[in-house]
């Protein structure tokens, strides 16, 4: 009976670091849910989509979504300006700017290769609301070997 829990509490054991070895990734958001998605029927129109899940679709009509800032400090009238703008696989398109909203220009500045969009766009083409979102489950822009 001894050998029998002996060779029965070396199986556990034996049982423990493959258990242990077979650990879960952390949670992953497929590349196909993070795709642009681009609203033009409401309003405001509202854009939407992964940077990294845009660079690697391939699709005939392919996707982008992001935002250029320009900093013009001699133009004391406008001195900085964030534009944004997407274009999803239906070829929905939307862009919007905003001038002089450091805010703005706060949440822009924290956009990743990883990261997620959105924004949204009044009547007039101003931006209304921009945010980024990095998350460690967001799909990673993947370079190809020759670039």
């Amino acid at each position: 009976m001894k050998a029998g829990m002996k060779l029965a509490a070396l199986a556990a054991l034996a049982v423990v670091p493959l258990a242990a070895g077979s650990a879960i990734a952390g949670l992953q958001v497929p590349y196909t849910q993070m795709l642009v998605q681009v609203t033009p029927t409401t309003a405001p129109t509202d854009a939407v989509g992964g940077t990294g899940a845009a660079y690697l679709t391939s699709s005939t009509d392919p996707e982008f979504i992001g935002c250029a800032v320009v900093a013009n400090p001699a133009n004391t009238a406008d001195p900085l300006s964030i534009t944004c703008f997407a274009t999803d696989s239906s070829s929905n398109a939307a862009s919007c700017s905003i001038s002089d909203d450091y805010n703005a220009l706060a949440a822009v500045a924290t956009m990743t290769p990883d990261s997620e969009l959105e924004f949204k766009v009044d009547s007039s083409g101003t931006c209304t609301m921009i945010k980024v979102t990095t998350d460690s489950s967001y799909p990673p822009k993947v370079q190809n070997e020759s670039e």
